[in-house]
């Protein structure tokens, strides 16, 4: 009997022991999209990104009036010097204007081009500069559990895991605690 309880004492205490060392250098798993949200990030990039394309594209709006004036004068010096018959222009006045008119259309979709990309690297930014910011709070969370790494719940998929290492709530509270909920911008109109 007194082997029994000594066997049986060791066999809790080196059950004990490993669940520590399991405790002791873990991983902690943090949903980044639903932390993004809690604190208002997501809107925050949704909006900046909205007002941004309106400004954008308000920008190429003015541009595409620009080019087609551009062109409509180029047109307007050719129908002027046949009587405003541009039917009697010469076939190399023609072919000037449709060089003008397609040099004119590639400017516009380089400009259209560059919009978009402006926008893509700006949203890149953003989710970058919140993930570095968030960082050092989600490892002092993970930290205070007894925990050395973090990973993202959704990128890479995690396939399963305890919820017990899930310390999105906590890593939403600290963040929220140090400062980083964003206030959302009025969303801008297109004028």
């Amino acid at each position: 009997m007194k082997k029994l309880f000594t066997l049986s004492i060791a066999c809790l205490a080196i059950a004990f022991s490993s669940s520590q060392a399991r405790a002791e250098g873990g991983v902690a798993i943090v949903d980044l999209d639903a932390v993004a949200k809690e604190l208002n990030v997501i809107e925050f990039i949704e909006v900046t990104l909205a007002n941004l394309g309106t400004g954008l594209d308000g920008d190429l709006k003015s541009m595409q009036q620009n080019l087609q004036s551009e062109f409509d004068s180029e047109k307007g010096k050719v129908e002027q010097k046949h009587g405003g018959d541009i039917e009697k222009a010469s076939n190399e006045e023609k072919q000037a204007l449709l060089v003008k008119n397609r040099d004119l259309q590639i400017q516009f979709n380089q400009a259209r081009n560059q919009a978009a990309q402006t926008m893509n690297v700006r949203k890149l930014e953003m989710i970058s500069k919140f993930r570095n910011e968030l960082k050092p709070v989600a490892l002092e969370v993970a930290k205070k559990k007894g925990m050395d790494v973090v990973l993202n719940k959704v990128m890479p998929p995690v396939y399963v895991y305890s919820d017990s290492v899930d310390i999105t709530k906590d890593v939403a509270a600290a963040a929220k605690a140090a400062g980083m909920t964003k206030t959302v911008p009025e969303r801008k109109t297109a004028q």
